[in-house]
């Protein structure tokens, strides 16, 4: 018996330092300084699953907003403005970057609840010194769901609000074991991201 416990110990040990050879290789998204030539984006809910990709110089450069897939949140604070119809302390998970203004982004998230999955990939092309907000709204019961791309714009009474982004380019996964998942049409999309409905 001692024998297997320092066999499975030692097998342990050996698995923890190889490293990444155990684990599948990804590749991260890694901000840029912020400047005058960057805009800010933030993902609102399950960064797990959330990549932010550029095209800069002809080179697509970017992926996974977090490393780990055994931390459950990955919230990062950058101090954007927050629509004056949200609370910004009632997210569970949100993450807050600087990108490369000017230049093709692409936002992907996606949900997995098991043999149910769904994905969103939003491309767009942000502006120097403005703000964006991405989220995904998923209707498990509908079995559907559809990316949220907005800019956070202020109106004439100096309130932050949530437009949604005209020109984006949309692509995606809807559909793993059942067909029916699809976008969810422009009629069911409220004005602002929903909770988290995972």
């Amino acid at each position: 018996m001692r024998y297997r416990q320092t066999a499975l110990s030692l097998s342990l040990l050996l698995a923890s330092i190889s490293g990444c050879s155990q684990f599948p290789h990804n590749t991260f998204f890694t901000p840029p300084a912020a400047g005058e030539n960057t805009a800010s984006v933030r993902i609102v809910g399950g960064t797990e699953q959330a990549s932010i990709e550029q095209e800069v110089n002809g080179q697509r450069t970017g992926g996974l907003v977090r490393s780990s897939e055994f931390v459950l949140t990955h919230i990062q604070d950058r101090g954007m403005p927050v629509a004056s119809d949200q609370d910004k302390s009632s997210w569970s998970d949100y993450y807050e970057t600087p990108v490369v203004a000017g230049q093709k982004t692409i936002i992907g998230l996606a949900y997995d609840g098991g043999n149910n999955q769904c994905s969103s990939t939003m491309s767009f092309v942000p502006k120097k010194g403005h703000d964006y907000q991405f989220g995904l709204q998923v209707d498990v019961r509908l079995r559907q769901c559809r990316g949220l791309p907005y800019e956070l714009k202020q109106n004439a009474a100096g309130q932050w609000q949530l437009e949604r982004i005209s020109d984006v380019t949309w692509g995606g996964q809807y559909g793993h074991e059942d067909a029916n998942w699809k976008k969810m049409p422009d009629r069911l999309v409220p004005p602002s991201p929903p909770v988290d409905l995972r």
